[in-house]
């Protein structure tokens, strides 16, 4: 079940954060910004996730590391609300320190979770399972965020089903269990 959750969570996010990487500069662009600034705003997006690689990251050795995948899933989502609405340069500023950081820290948490959940012995089969599922949403997102440009001429209406489905799996990270801890009766965890 935790697996399944995880692998699930982690879909949701990957979904939103290809959709993005594809169809950012597209979007600005349409929106009549610059090549130069669109390509700006992509590229300070991955820079800015390297904040959230390490710093929650860092907080995740410290604190329980699913209330800090909430906040890396609510900083994804909250930033695809913000992109939906930015028309200019500093509104997309916006986006890419609030959706970078929960797109930087998604990644790392999940591996530390992974890793603290499941243990190193199965870690290399465990990672490839939930990359072959999480590539259904990473390969089908840009599709179907493109299809929603072709459909509508905006890009909004695809940002505001992902934020929202990435906020919807927010709950998600506070019923994951470690497998030793969804086997003990709930007495014997206090």
């Amino acid at each position: 079940k935790t697996f399944w959750m995880i692998a699930l969570m982690v879909s949701i996010s990957s979904a939103g954060v290809h959709a993005v990487i594809v169809h950012v500069m597209p979007h600005f662009i349409n929106l009549h910004l610059s090549r130069d600034k669109a390509s700006l705003v992509a590229s300070l997006l991955v820079v800015v996730s390297i904040t959230g690689r390490f710093g929650l990251g860092w907080l995740g050795n410290r604190f329980d590391q699913r209330r800090l995948m909430a906040v890396a899933l609510t900083l994804q989502g909250l930033g695809l609300f913000l992109l939906s609405e930015a028309s200019t340069f500093w509104q997309a500023f916006f986006f890419i320190v609030t959706f970078g950081p929960g797109y930087g820290g998604a990644i790392t948490l999940r591996l530390t979770m992974q890793a603290e959940y499941f243990g190193r012995k199965a870690f290399g089969a465990i990672q490839g399972l939930i990359l072959a599922i999480t590539v259904v949403g990473s390969m089908t997102s840009p599709i179907l965020t493109g299809m929603v440009f072709d459909a509508y001429g905006s890009y909004r209406q695809a940002w505001l089903v992902m934020g929202g489905l990435i906020l919807a799996s927010v709950p998600l990270t506070f019923i994951i269990r470690s497998p030793r801890e969804a086997n003990l009766p709930s007495s014997s965890l206090a």
